[in-house]
């Protein structure tokens, strides 16, 4: 066997071929046996549903592409992802201000939190927070609180919302920018392009793939 690249190699698990492939017929493409793939997904999905329960029902539930042919699979997949895009596009970007929608929630949440906090300010960028039974340190500049909310979540906590507001600052601009309107737009801005169907797609002057030859069993009713 000659090492070129119109060969393809197709192992059922064996990890270790894979290597030795890889060492001995570099330009030969290596594949996977099916079967194998669909047991190691099975075992995935098992483990999904010891998990979460409720998310492997989810998947479970929408297989639409899931029963058709590769080409037909793939097919449906890319135009249902391209569709995907375009709506989140089109209803992020006609949603107003600077943050998503949730996240814009999830303030106003903070904002009424903080309602009766009083604060102690150093001068620069410290303040002490006094929440009711509770006392925090919260540095503005470097976006921290000692409660740790600020850090884990980019979002601003109920005890930096005083100090903000003594600074005149918005905790709306502060948020990490991951969250701002204009990074989602930004993500799905890269569109999926539309594509014409098989019957013009370019003809592939390779080898034409065919089915094995049929063997009629002994002692078969099959044909």
């Amino acid at each position: 066997m000659t090492n070129h690249e119109d060969y393809v190699m197709i192992s059922d698990k064996q990890k270790g071929l894979e290597q030795v492939i890889h060492e001995m017929f570099p330009n030969v493409a290596h594949r996977n046996c099916v079967q194998h793939i669909y047991c190691n997904f099975k075992k995935a999905m098992k483990k999904l549903k010891d998990v979460d329960e409720p998310a492997h029902k989810w998947l479970i539930d929408h297989a639409d592409a899931r029963d058709k042919p590769i080409i037909t699979m793939l097919e449906l997949v890319r135009s249902k992802i391209m569709e995907r895009i375009q709506k989140r596009y089109v209803a992020m970007s006609r949603k107003l201000g600077i943050v998503c929608i949730k996240i814009k929630k999830i303030l106003e949440k903070v904002v009424a939190d903080s309602v009766g906090y009083t604060i102690i300010w150093n001068g620069k960028h410290g303040f002490e927070v006094k929440a009711h039974a509770e006392q925090y340190t919260v540095d503005v500049a470097k976006n921290w609180c000692s409660c740790g909310s600020w850090q884990l979540s980019g979002i601003p906590c109920s005890h930096s919302i005083p100090c903000l507001l003594h600074l005149r600052k918005f905790a709306i601009v502060i948020v990490k920018e991951c969250y701002r309107k204009d990074t989602f737009l930004n993500i799905y801005s890269n569109v999926i392009n539309p594509l014409n169907g098989m019957s013009l797609w370019d003809k592939d002057n390779a080898f034409p793939l065919q089915p094995p030859p049929h063997v009629k069993l002994a002692g078969s009713d099959i044909v």
